[in-house]
């Protein structure tokens, strides 16, 4: 990802000021605005990424995430991705903070496919060990 590849949009008139010459704007371009409306976000990514959409498909969430969890920096939509943002204004980040969403959106997606290996391979419950993080998963001594 380069900055020429970023849309630049108008927060308050919803407008696209700036966009890339080989992508069109997003069918889902109404939902980034969620990250920069609801946590002043400068930057947001959405990946279709398949270790997102499997995560969202084996362990259930909570409907709207962004408003019960307000210091999350990403949202998984079943069956369809993870939004991701960064440069969160009322956390001190500066706005034009695509770097950091580009680099959380990395992380995210490794830990999806964490994951979705450990349900496959019956270690664990991710769920639960994120909930109580010394809960050890099965037999382990870990």
């Amino acid at each position: 990802m380069k900055p020429e590849d970023l849309f630049v949009l108008e927060l308050a008139s919803r407008d696209v000021i700036r966009k890339p010459l080989v992508f069109k704007p997003s069918a889902c371009t109404p939902l980034f605005y969620n990250a920069y409306t609801m946590r002043e976000a400068g930057a947001c990514i959405h990946t279709h990424s398949q270790h997102a959409v499997l995560a969202t498909l084996l362990y259930p969430g909570k409907e709207f995430a962004m408003e019960e969890y307000p210091d999350t920096c990403a949202v998984l939509v079943r069956r369809h991705g993870v939004y991701v943002w960064g440069g969160m204004k009322p956390f001190g980040m500066k706005r034009e903070s695509w770097e950091k969403a580009k680099c959380m959106a990395e992380c995210y997606d490794y830990l999806f496919e964490i994951a979705v290996k450990m349900k496959g391979l019956g270690i664990g419950n991710v769920a639960r060990l994120l909930e109580d993080p010394s809960e050890k998963p099965g037999d382990s001594p870990y």
